[in-house]
């Protein structure tokens, strides 16, 4: 996504690039698969989950998972990194430039990660119950750091 989709995008896109806009790039990419229906912004309870891919009836015997994302975008003016006792904005080409292990320690990014971690367990068992059990759930949570990057990491139970 990051070297063939989003380059597409002209700069003017990035103003109001959202979780939506992640969500719909993802939805794109993966709504053709034989393998998983997919389903957005599924009611989980009193609460709605940002995308659920449940495997096919006829696919299971595949050993595929059920697969949960909640999607999150962290703007630019949100990424700051410490450096000489006070904090620095950064810029698109930096956080094209830094590792996933470096962007993964920025406080803002952990408090993401956090957050999205907290709304997947919040409701992770009640498609359980709405699907009869039959769910082998795996969880993600998915970020865009500006209009250039994008992290992602499974979050377990």
């Amino acid at each position: 996504m990051e070297e063939h989709l989003l380059p597409i995008y002209d700069n003017r896109d990035a103003r109001h690039f959202n979780e939506l806009t992640l969500k719909t790039l993802f939805i794109t990419l993966l709504h053709h698969t034989q393998m998983y229906l997919i389903d957005s912004e599924p009611a989980i309870g009193h609460q709605y989950g940002d995308l659920l891919m449940l495997v096919r009836p006829g696919m299971r015997t595949r050993g595929l998972f059920d697969i949960s994302i909640e999607f999150k975008h962290l703007p630019l003016n949100r990424l700051t990194e410490e450096g000489e006792g006070k904090q620095r904005p950064l810029s698109e080409e930096a956080i094209k430039t830094k590792s996933d292990g470096e962007l993964m320690a920025l406080n803002s990014v952990q408090d993401e990660f956090a957050e999205a971690k907290s709304q997947l367990q919040g409701y992770v068992q009640k498609p359980m119950t709405k699907y009869d059990n039959d769910l082998a759930l795996r969880s993600y949570a998915v970020i865009s750091l500006g209009f250039g990057r994008i992290l992602w990491r499974e979050i377990g139970g």
